[in-house]
């Protein structure tokens, strides 16, 4: 004769068994909390309250503040976008320079470094293309 279990949540604790029912009959436990409760705290994606409340700037968030450009233009992140803009970029730093002859220095500078960022912008292209062919 086998032992007829029976489960604990009729004890009338809630949450008195669920781990005991779980085992015996290998269904999941019902949690009170929702999809959160099942996971660890490294899986989750929020923020605790509490981190947040006190997070504070440091030297970091200064500097991708200070260095990071605004994007106005948010076509820019297109691929075919950006080759266009690279392409074009070396006569609108030319155009420039002839118009503030103050920042001619910098400018040309500018521009002396895009034959490079535009080589590197092409093997990366090359790059992705055999990746894609596999």
């Amino acid at each position: 004769m086998s032992p007829v279990i029976t489960p604990l949540s009729h004890v009338g604790l809630p949450g008195a068994g669920l781990g005991l029912d779980r085992i015996v009959r290998d269904s999941p436990a019902p949690t009170p909390f929702g999809a959160s409760a099942t996971l660890a705290p490294p899986e989750m994606s929020t923020v605790s309250q509490l981190d947040a409340l006190f997070a504070m700037p440091d030297i970091d968030d200064f500097l991708a503040q200070t260095l990071l450009p605004a994007l106005s233009d948010g076509s820019l992140l297109l691929p075919a976008r950006f080759r266009d803009a690279l392409n074009r970029a070396p006569e609108q730093l030319r155009r420039a320079a002839e118009l503030a002859p103050q920042h001619a220095l910098r400018l040309g500078r500018c521009a002396g470094a895009l034959p490079e960022v535009q080589a590197l912008h092409a093997q990366l292209g090359e790059y992705l293309s055999s990746l894609y062919q596999g």
